[in-house]
């Protein structure tokens, strides 16, 4: 049976888990009895019915299920083992075995993880089937070039299972005020997640401000910031459109620097059936990832008294230029491990192309100037078929790069 914890990182429950989970030699977080194993995973916002969490009960659910009871998962949320920057690390040190990793935290760590998400805005494909599109592209770029995630992931005693799946979630605006131009931009304070979506709010004239996501609504309700750089879903699992009320569409990046690991140690405990049972049942969190990031965004746009806008010229253009300057210094300023910049941003942008027709023409998404033309056209989140695009992903991307 999984069990769940929303105990405040209570210092004798995190003993406990240290002292029960190690093995003599310390080298393994994993129990193992006559009973099966049991996988400690750890979260970074909210608890059991949060946006990020639940896919991932899905998918720890039908992986149980899949190994007959051989493999279960004990859960704990919103920080109650370690903060969201030492996710990472506490997973490398065996003190979690799976959970949220957050790159941008730790923009040294992760070089290559943090150069890819300034280059998350490409791609050609409006909402939703820009949602889908982008998600896959990363994700395919990471599978071909192994070596990079070597460097990056399992560099750091990280296994990735879903490196970058997040991009699907493009950054947007929502303020307590009205930011169209230029001038509403000037000097307002904003939450950025990262580097790159830091450099974004600069290059608008606003001063870009490093939160947690835990404390979004408490900064926006306080005052702390004028503005949080969030995606549809995040707006409303933190409830900040009870705090802030004027949602600006800007496609900023999407979150590529958050994805689903497993600790190293862990993964190499299991025997090779185990770990083919957590990677075949991807499709799982993929799915439930995917549809529910559609459903929080229909969820938004029917918010009483949200006000949408659209950017005026000005701040358009800025952004333009701005992602325009981008492209050229992640050409001249690339992590060492990228040998070759500009074959590698090609190669996204090749991807991009490919997942865009998969998505639009094979499977059917359509494709809007913002979200709210689709909602307005009458669709909604379950007309796409999510679990169609999980398993095609899984099965052109996933199915031959299992980690060794």
């Amino acid at each position: 049976m999984r069990s769940k914890s929303m105990a405040l990182a209570a210092v004798a429950g995190t003993a406990a888990i240290a002292l029960t989970a190690c093995g003599p030699s310390g080298t393994s977080r994993v129990a193992d009895d006559s009973e099966g194993r049991t996988l400690t995973v750890t979260t970074t916002i909210g608890g059991p019915d949060n946006y990020h969490n639940t896919p991932i009960d899905e998918y720890f659910t039908a992986v149980e299920e899949a190994s007959d009871g051989r493999i279960s998962f004990e859960f704990s949320y919103a920080n109650a083992i370690v903060p969201p920057a030492e996710v990472g690390s506490s997973m490398a040190d065996g003190i979690v075995d799976s959970g949220l990793v957050v790159t941008s935290y730790n923009p040294s760590e992760f070089p290559v993880s943090n150069w890819l998400s300034k280059l998350a805005f490409a791609g050609e494909s409006g909402p939703p089937a820009a949602a889908l599109e982008r998600a896959a592209a990363v994700n395919e770029w990471w599978a071909e070039n192994p070596e990079l995630a070597e460097s990056d992931f399992r560099g750091q005693g990280l296994v990735p299972l879903t490196p970058g799946f997040n991009a699907h979630t493009a950054y947007h605006f929502i303020c307590t005020e009205p930011v169209t131009s230029l001038a509403d931009a000037q000097g307002k304070s904003i939450r950025s997640p990262g580097e790159a979506w830091a450099e974004s709010a600069a290059a608008l004239g606003m001063e870009p401000v490093s939160l947690p996501g835990a404390e979004m609504y408490e900064s926006l309700q306080r005052g702390i910031v004028d503005c949080v750089m969030a995606d549809a879903t995040d707006m409303v699992s933190s409830d900040l459109t009870e705090v802030a009320k004027h949602y600006t569409t800007v496609n900023l990046p999407g979150f590529t620097t958050y994805g689903l690991f497993m600790s190293e140690l862990a993964w190499e405990t299991l025997d090779p059936e185990l770990q083919e049972i957590l990677w075949d049942q991807l499709p799982v969190y993929l799915d439930n990832l995917a549809h529910e990031g559609l459903v929080l965004q229909e969820e938004l746009l029917e918010t009483s008294g949200m006000e949408f806008h659209t950017m005026e010229a000005d701040l358009a253009d800025a952004l333009a230029a701005h992602q325009s300057s981008v492209l050229t210094d992640s050409i001249e300023n690339a992590p060492p491990a990228v040998e070759d910049p500009q074959s590698a941003i090609d190669q996204l942008d090749d991807m991009h192309s490919r997942w865009g027709s998969i998505v639009t023409d094979e499977l059917s998404v359509p494709s809007y100037g913002t979200w709210a033309e689709w909602h307005d056209d009458g669709q909604s989140a379950d007309a796409v078929d999510t679990g169609e695009f999980a398993q095609r992903l899984h099965d052109e991307v996933y199915a031959d790069s299992i980690p060794e």
